[in-house]
């Protein structure tokens, strides 16, 4: 587990790759970085990461610096954005199995 609360470097990642490989025997395909804004200079790392062509990468975070836009423009128009809005009150019904009453 890598704490984006502190200093973090490339380095540190390629070593989290590294033991994922060790461990299970292969690279991982897939790297989720949540609460990524905490991570000074993530914009270049997660580039360089793209750059090598070998994973599918998910960056989440909860803070206005990660907007659509900004995310887009700081990876150099190498991003697709999905922006994942809270259940409405009827979707919360129907996901908890209560069925709505028709007034």
């Amino acid at each position: 587990m890598i704490n984006f609360e502190e200093p973090v470097t490339l380095k540190e990642l390629d070593e989290a790759l590294a033991m994922h490989q060790e461990i299970y025997g292969r690279e991982p395909s897939y790297i989720f970085l949540d609460e990524v804004q905490a991570f000074k200079g993530w914009e270049r790392h997660v580039y360089a990461l793209f750059e090598r062509k070998r994973y599918y990468i998910f960056v989440t975070g909860s803070s206005s610096k990660l907007l659509g836009r900004k995310i887009a423009t700081q990876l150099r128009g190498r991003a697709s954005p999905v922006y994942v809005y809270p259940f409405s009150f009827r979707e919360t019904l129907r996901a908890r199995g209560v069925a709505e009453s028709r007034y």
